[in-house]
């Protein structure tokens, strides 16, 4: 008997517990947070004493990084657009969506320092250009033991090397008879 006013005594007070509660508005459930620094036209965050500056890190570099939230950046990217319906939004990127992608890697590339590197620039010492490539080293096969310009060596790096060198020997390349054929006929 004891049990079963307890279980009810447990039901009642679940039920009425949220009874008094009244629904909130939706501008509570999504606020706007106006920030109290203006956004920058450059497209970085801006410095606390000098708004059209870069923000300055304690050991003196300036951050140039240009990241945004994404929700700011699609913000923008319909409100430039007239973008009013979802199938404007859906019709909008499939038509740009090369653009969309050139685009968000070069500010991707840029962030991290790697869109225009000293070393892929060209050297205009003298009139022979050199260094036009673009492109970093690509070896030739594990095998290959050239040290380009800006190699660096490590012990981690040259015990993974060498493994895999000695892996790569355990195979043997295969030789046809048309192959032996014609290697010797060539010489």
């Amino acid at each position: 008997m004891f049990v079963v006013i307890k279980i009810i005594y447990e039901l009642y007070y679940i039920l009425f517990m949220f009874s008094d509660i009244q629904p909130q508005p939706i501008d509570c459930a999504y606020p706007v947070i106006k920030e109290t620094i203006p956004r920058s036209s450059l497209g970085y965050a801006t410095n606390n004493k000098y708004p059209e500056f870069p923000p300055l890190m304690s050991d003196g570099r300036s951050v140039t990084a240009t990241w945004q939230p994404e929700s700011t950046i699609n913000d923008d990217l319909i409100q430039s657009n007239n973008i009013r319906s979802n199938w404007q939004y859906r019709k909008y990127l499939t038509q740009n969506a090369k653009d969309i992608m050139s685009y968000n890697f070069r500010e991707s590339s840029n962030d991290v320092g790697y869109y225009k590197r000293p070393i892929d620039l060209p050297n205009m010492q003298s009139n022979n250009v050199s260094n036009m490539n673009g492109t970093p080293y690509l070896f030739k096969s594990v095998l290959d033991n050239s040290k380009p310009f800006g190699y660096q060596s490590t012990n981690l790096k040259e015990l993974y090397l060498s493994r895999e060198q000695l892996d790569s020997r355990k195979i043997s390349p295969v030789i046809t008879q048309d192959d032996l054929v014609r290697n010797i006929y060539n010489k």
